[in-house]
């Protein structure tokens, strides 16, 4: 008996036995630990991959809506098949259900949903068989119609050192970029050439009351009208010479010059989408004058002003300044100072308050200094929305990276998503 009982308590002391229960409870705790944090990796997995297979879906269904008119029905479809497809390509296997598609074509605004399942590994043990989530992702696209005015310096500088080439170069890249194919029924660009007055061709009868000959013009001679967007007419029609050759104006630029007159032969251009005829417009360009830039600001202007619908073409009639979805753009450039004016004093500070204007209306000012001195580059800065949109380039090939810039940034304003 006194054997037995010293067993018992010999036992009852030994803690070798419950060390390793312990020790086997902690295995199990951290195996099933990992176990949970492997569903649980693949349950987040899952779910950025359902997020991005949605977002695509829904961001394709929204553009196809915008850019190819497809009905409601038809992006539902879409968005659907898409959403499959996508998770196909990642391996396929996930269980979904309960896929919905809410179109709101008016905004251009497309929201997808979607139940899916994920069978569970370890956590089944806990008799969690598989993990149950629903996602929505809403996608926005919606492609807003630009009009950009392209201001350009055809003066006599401009043939110095291959400036015209490698100006004609960049707006070509620019009309690339923005239009993307040919007849873009969403992006129309105007050409403003200006030097010492601007040749607006066919309608120098109608801006200036018949006066001009030659097919330019310059400033209005009402100077309430000078710094506005009012379209020509009675008290508001522009300066022009009817003898070019042997009346010249006369001309009160800080120069004291009353040879500077000189009507370019680049015309502008109202607002088009063909990509063929914006080119071999530009092609056609040659420098010569000296540099109104203020006519230029202004010709910019007027090429998108709503207030000009009764002058331009049908197809170059520029749209309201409220009209939705709607961005408008001047780019300005040259490579000299301002130094012509006819009836205002300083063309550079005629021009700032042209500009000053423009952007009251919610025209976007890009300026571009081409090899230009100090003078003229703090005109442009002035004249730009912000500093950001104003650009210096010392060569041909900083001019094209400009305009690329340019154009990139306004092709990104096209969408909205």
């Amino acid at each position: 008996m006194f054997l037995l009982t010293s067993q018992i308590r010999r036992l009852s002391g030994d803690e070798r036995g419950t060390i390793a229960i312990i020790f086997a409870i902690c295995i199990l705790v951290v195996l099933f630990g990992i176990g949970v944090a492997i569903d649980t990796g693949r349950a987040v997995r899952l779910s950025g991959l359902v997020t991005a297979a949605l977002d695509s879906a829904s961001l394709a269904a929204a553009k196809a809506m915008a850019e190819n008119d497809v009905t409601e029905a038809e992006a539902a479809e879409l968005a659907k098949s898409m959403f499959a497809a996508h998770l196909e390509n990642e391996g396929g296997g996930v269980e979904w259900s309960n896929f919905q598609a809410d179109i709101d074509k008016a905004a251009g605004k497309v929201k997808t949903t979607v139940s899916l399942k994920m069978p569970t590994t370890f956590t089944q043990v806990l008799d969690r068989k598989q993990i149950a989530m629903t996602r929505s992702v809403t996608a926005m696209y919606k492609i807003r119609d630009v009009e950009i005015s392209l201001v350009l310096d055809v003066t006599g500088s401009m043939g110095d050192e291959g400036k015209m080439d490698s100006l004609k170069l960049a707006a070509k890249d620019l009309v690339d970029i923005v239009l993307e194919q040919d007849f873009n029924p969403h992006v129309r660009l105007a050409l403003a050439p200006y030097s010492a007055s601007v040749n607006v061709g066919a309608y120098a009868a109608a801006t200036s009351d018949g006066v001009s000959t030659d097919g330019c013009v310059y400033e209005r001679t009402n100077y309430g009208h000078a710094y506005n967007d009012t379209a020509p007419g009675p008290g508001k029609f522009f300066g022009a010479t009817a003898d070019p050759v042997g009346s010249r104006p006369a001309n009160i630029d800080p120069l004291g010059s009353v040879d500077s007159y000189k009507c370019p032969d680049a015309v502008i251009l109202p607002l088009s989408n063909s990509k063929t005829l914006l080119k071999t417009t530009m092609d056609s360009f040659n420098p010569d004058g000296w540099t109104a830039g203020h006519l230029g600001a202004a010709w910019g202007w007027y090429l998108l002003s709503p207030n000009w619908s009764g002058v331009w073409p049908a197809a170059s009639v520029p749209k309201a300044y409220d009209a939705p979805n709607l961005t408008k753009a001047v780019i300005f450039m040259t490579d000299g100072i301002f130094n012509t004016a006819y009836n205002h004093d300083v063309s550079a500070d005629a021009a700032l308050r042209l500009c000053t204007e423009m952007k009251a209306q919610n025209v976007i000012v890009y300026t571009i200094a081409f090899k230009a001195p100090a003078e003229a580059e703090a005109t442009l800065l002035a004249c730009a929305t912000s500093p950001a949109h104003f650009f210096s380039a010392d060569n041909g090939d900083a001019l094209r990276a400009t305009f690329k810039s340019i154009g990139g940034a306004l092709s990104a304003l096209r969408l909205a998503n």
